[in-house]
């Protein structure tokens, strides 16, 4: 058997996204060193000395005005993900108050079409009645219990026979909760180098529950894997939780060797936690009643399709997606190798202008990414199309004056 492949995931290797990390949201920038348009637009965890820019720094600071919070929170106390910590120290978070469908509003009441879904996790949009009222009823009756030692609940048993119903790549043996995506892979991994050199491992944290236009990401690839990572969607995110499934094969092992040492000495606190599992059971009935692995393959033309349009932008250097999902990367002359200095902040800029008109992408580095929520109306794609096509054109000026700059 060959060497363990463990996948992050096997279906979004298929988009190849780069991982550079930046953070959009509202900016106001207080610096003596650096200029507030470098601040901006840095795309690195650190910002990048650039010559003197009153015209774009006016035009940053203007936008930045409109978006401070009511509360002044520059130098909050989180130590926040995925968030260079100039951005926290230096800057106002974008504190999101509330949600509706597809839309989600900051404390100032600005309203932002959220077209990643939050983190690609939330396919039922804001104020989905069923899994509110799926949390209250659990929450009122049994708000928590573990699930070590043989004891568990109702709903983590009843979740687990579900999903191992509706996965059909390959037959899996058993369901582990876990709180997330992440905890799930790590889980995953530890199984994998304990006992074996040869084991496929699937991530569907992102891909699950519909968004390629299929239950699993699995399915669409042919893939049939050892064990499975699942989240995101599983609750529409509206619940924290995540599971692995695992297949005979390793289930069988780890059963016998657990009777060996005495136990299977691996969980969480929170694994199964019955009011997760109960709005998770409750948002696999709304994907099946609605049908929204099919909702997915009708809608998600208006959406490729649509962005497809504007792929012939001199900045665009490659389009890849399918389903509900897609990546943008920007390089100069439409080259794959031809990359922006990292100073001019390409993807940063590109993110702030969408968010200046009302839509909330994904940066990283030079590549944006979205994943809209599947209940996306044909109004709701042309609006999304209209602002990413709008802040493209804006982009592309913002990259001909960089250009002009640099030539001087």
């Amino acid at each position: 058997m060959a060497p363990c492949i463990a996948l992050r995931s096997a279906m979004r290797s298929q988009l190849a996204f780069l991982t550079r990390q930046i953070v959009i949201g509202a900016r106001e920038v207080e610096s003596q060193k650096f200029s507030a348009a470098t601040r901006w637009n840095s795309s690195l965890g650190a910002p990048v000395p650039e010559p003197n820019d009153d015209k774009a720094e006016k035009e940053v600071l203007d936008s930045m005005e409109q978006k401070v919070p009511k509360e002044k929170y520059k130098g909050h106390h989180m130590l926040s993900p995925f968030t260079a910590g100039w951005q926290s120290s230096d800057t106002h978070p974008l504190i999101i108050d509330k949600s509706e469908g597809v839309f989600v509003y900051d404390t100032n009441g600005n309203k932002y079409l959220d077209a990643l879904a939050g983190l690609w996790c939330n396919p039922l949009g804001g104020n989905e009645p069923r899994l509110v009222a799926a949390a209250t009823e659990q929450l009122n009756k049994l708000p928590f219990y573990h699930s070590f030692w043989n004891r568990t609940t109702q709903p983590s048993l009843d979740l687990a026979k579900e999903v191992l119903e509706i996965f059909k790549a390959k037959k899996m043996s058993k369901v582990f909760f876990t709180n997330g995506g992440s905890d799930a892979n790590d889980t995953q991994v530890q199984a994998v180098v304990k006992k074996y050199d040869i084991l496929f491992i699937a991530d569907e944290v992102i891909c699950a529950f519909g968004r390629l236009g299929t239950m699993f990401g699995c399915d669409k690839y042919n893939i049939q894997p050892d064990l499975v990572s699942i989240a995101k969607a599983l609750s529409s995110s509206y619940m924290p939780i995540g599971a692995m499934l695992v297949g005979k094969e390793v289930a069988d092992v780890v059963l016998s060797e657990s009777n060996k040492l005495g136990s299977f000495a691996h969980g969480f606190t929170y694994s199964g936690h019955p009011v997760a599992c109960a709005v998770a059971l409750e948002t696999l009935k709304i994907y099946k009643e609605r049908n929204l692995v099919e909702h997915v393959q009708n809608i998600s033309p208006l959406f490729q399709d649509g962005m497809r349009e504007l792929a012939k932008s001199p900045i665009i250097g490659e389009m890849r997606g399918t389903g509900l999902i897609m990546g943008v990367e920007f390089t100069d002359n439409k080259s794959p190798s031809d990359v922006f200095p990292p100073e001019w902040g390409v993807g940063t800029y590109f993110g702030a202008q969408c968010a200046e008109r009302g839509m909330l992408v994904r940066v990283a580095g030079d590549t944006i990414m979205m994943s809209p929520p599947f209940i996306m109306k044909p109004e709701n794609f042309q609006q999304l199309i209209h602002i990413f096509g709008e802040a493209l054109k804006s982009t592309e000026e913002r990259i001909q004056y960089l250009k002009s700059q640099s030539n001087k």
